[in-house]
């Protein structure tokens, strides 16, 4: 469970040219596969969790965007001796975005979109049995919002999340 993290740190290190390549690049007319690693903040339940984020996406003419997406959850927690413990969660998922109907501009950066996680690494008891995620997606430049739902202990607890990366 300990190889997630440096996996990502590895693809970081490595796609780190590859990403800023693609910023670069103002050709709308071509389709292109892309490389993203956002970091942001979740606040699921009550708890808020840093996450790191790995999107391997296919952007078809700057029209739609599909994404296989990988999402680490850190979440912190005291023991009796009051020293901290880290438990991560790992969900695996895939998410499409297309541009924003209202926005008329063809160069606009507004998306909107949809994506299906489920959790296949899991460490702690914040999450029980199967759990899934369903979100949407709310983009604008490199700010993302991302209003969640999260199910969990095999269809029985509904709850919500919101996520906020860049």
């Amino acid at each position: 469970m300990k190889k997630i993290p440096v996996i990502y740190c590895i693809l970081f290190i490595f796609c780190s040219k590859f990403c800023l390549a693609q910023e670069t690049k103002k050709d709308t007319t071509k389709s292109r596969f892309g490389i993203d690693l956002p970091v942001g903040a979740s606040l699921i339940r009550n708890t808020m969790a840093p996450n790191l984020s790995l999107l391997l996406s296919y952007n078809h003419k700057n029209k739609y965007e599909i994404a296989l997406s990988g999402s680490l959850y850190y979440f912190f927690e005291r023991d009796a001796q009051r020293n901290f413990s880290t438990y991560i969660n790992s969900f695996v998922g895939v998410q499409f975005s297309s541009h924003d109907k209202k926005e008329s501009k063809k160069s606009s950066s507004r998306w909107v979109g949809s994506g299906i996680a489920f959790l296949v690494s899991r460490q702690g008891d914040y999450f029980q049995g199967r759990t899934s995620k369903i979100y949407g997606i709310y983009s604008y430049k490199k700010i993302e919002i991302l209003p969640e739902i999260y199910v969990t202990n095999n269809r029985r607890n509904i709850f919500p999340g919101l996520t906020v990366r860049f």
